[in-house]
């Protein structure tokens, strides 16, 4: 276990800027890389996220919190539900660009990739093996026929999406996805949406919709591979990517709608997180981490063992002081106690005389004694008066 944190000021910080995918020029490239370009990257940042497998299920790490080893996989979090799942991406900020600190710390801000499922066994042509398949929807009562783009037999996943299908306000992409099997085909239908940033304040830290539609539609996406089919009343461009049953994203999940839903949503979270890690940096506005501060617990036996002898050492020393304390006599110094004192030196003084007689007259009183303070059989301490021949003895020896 490890607890990390950071201290911060105001000032400014550097940031992903993640307006949209942005593609190193090459030689011979051109000042705006093309659509195909743009599609095949955001299948393999996809790709080289979700291959490390499903990240985080939990809590989200606090702002503030020092992401040392690998910020990808630290800053995404997901959650799967009946139907839906839902994966959230946390923004991290680092120092300025001039600085040789690259401390990631995690923000307040994240955006929330959101995917809802649905499915349906497949009537005809779901080994893979014809190129339209037949459902039947049991809300209408009717069966639907869909067409596919290639023809790749059984053991295979495959995601198609319309190209030219704008994005909405709510909705963001749809995609239609064939797991092709001998014995145990589906259809699903999964709609993918990305929320707006959580706790933005400038408009950098908005994810664009550029990047936005590339990241829903990515599982969907391979470059120059189009599939032209004529929906009436217009012609419709399609991507589609098949995997194979034994990869990651193609492996089967027989029509439950919350394990595809969360493959999508941890893929379309991977395109931004891996976006965000090699877009160039922006500086902006923030709080500007300064020192970085890590605990690090790799037994917590050892720890428990450590705490319990401190907590025993601790009580055994309060057992011995409490012992100590209790055989101690502590006498106050008022004229009571002093007259409690010596009380066994006036003997006389019992008599009523003694009520009214001065200070001279109680000193002249006093006969030759010793007092000692010894311990008692049944234990504590108590003042002891020996007479005046025990005490002529006493001082001789």
């Amino acid at each position: 276990m490890a607890v990390e944190s950071v201290l911060t000021r105001p000032g400014l910080v550097a940031t992903a800027d993640v307006s949209d995918i942005k593609i190193r020029e090459g030689i011979g490239s051109r000042a705006m890389p093309s659509k195909h370009a743009l599609h095949h990257t955001a299948n393999s940042y996809g790709l080289a996220g979700i291959t490390n497998g499903i990240p985080n299920m939990g809590a989200m790490p606090k702002p503030g919190a020092l992401l040392l080893f690998e910020p990808l996989y630290d800053a995404v979090y997901c959650n799967a539900g009946r139907r839906s799942s839902a994966c959230n991406y946390v923004f991290i900020e680092t120092p300025p660009l001039h600085t040789n600190e690259p401390w990631p710390v995690a923000t307040n801000r994240y955006v929330t990739i959101h995917s809802h499922c649905r499915s349906w066994p497949v009537l005809e042509g779901g080994n893979g093996s014809t190129s339209v398949v037949r459902i039947h929807d049991a809300a209408t009562g009717i069966g639907l026929n869909y067409g596919l783009p290639v023809v790749f037999g059984p053991n295979q996943t495959m995601f198609t999406w319309e190209a030219n299908d704008a994005p909405g306000n709510g909705w963001l992409t749809g995609l239609n996805v064939l797991e092709a099997s001998e014995t145990d085909p589906f259809w699903y239908r999964c709609n993918v949406n990305v929320s707006d940033v959580v706790n933005a304040v400038l408009p950098q830290h908005q994810v664009g919709a550029p990047l936005k539609r590339l990241a829903t539609a990515a599982i969907a996406m391979q470059g120059y591979l189009t599939y032209d089919q004529y929906i009436n009343p217009r012609p419709a461009l399609f991507q589609y990517h098949s995997y194979p049953a034994e990869s990651g994203v193609g492996q089967p999940r027989h029509g439950n709608t919350s394990a595809m839903a969360l493959q999508i949503s941890v893929f379309a979270s991977c395109v931004i997180a891996m976006a965000a890690r090699n877009n160039p940096r922006i500086e902006v506005p923030g709080n500007t981490p300064l020192m970085g501060v890590a605990l690090y617990i790799d037994d917590w036996n050892l720890i428990y063992l450590i705490l319990g002898t401190v907590v025993a050492s601790q009580a055994l020393l309060g057992l011995i002081a409490a012992l100590i304390a209790s055989r101690v006599q502590v006498r106050g110094r008022s004229n009571l106690a002093m007259a409690s004192l010596l009380a066994p030196t006036l003997p006389s003084a019992r008599d009523s005389w003694a009520c009214v007689a001065g200070g001279r007259e109680l000193a002249a009183a006093i006969e030759p004694a010793k007092l000692a303070y010894v311990a008692r059989a049944e234990g504590g301490y108590n003042m002891e008066t020996r007479g005046a021949d025990d005490a002529v003895a006493a001082d001789a020896e």
